[in-house]
């Protein structure tokens, strides 16, 4: 079966749990709607869907100066963008599509 790959990189000092008051982000919402099995509008065909998710820098560190410096001066987007595409290469096949989501500096990986 062929697959989307979608790629959802949340903003900075953003995760799927530590929003503020406890309230997703736009990104965490888009995961979390998106079924595993999707059909496509103009072949009726299903495709599997793939969700990979990444918190935003400066969102999973601990201690207020590290989650600072990390979401001031962008430590980790590397990283971060390493992974998104480690996790594309190793899910992606001829065929495939890949589609990307990201919010504020998620948006640039």
């Amino acid at each position: 079966m062929r697959k989307r790959i979608i790629i959802c990189c949340d903003g900075t000092w953003q995760s799927s749990v530590n929003g503020k008051d406890n309230i997703p982000s736009n990104i965490t919402r888009l995961c979390r709607a998106i079924n595993s099995i999707g059909i496509d509008s103009k072949d009726h065909k299903p495709w599997q869907q793939i969700v990979w998710y990444d918190s935003g820098v400066g969102a999973t560190s601990t201690g207020i100066m590290s989650t600072g410096i990390e979401g001031a001066l962008g430590e980790g987007l590397e990283e971060n963008i390493i992974e998104a595409y480690n996790f594309c290469v190793l899910n992606w096949n001829p065929g495939d599509h890949v589609m990307c989501f990201g919010f504020s500096r998620g948006a640039y990986i």
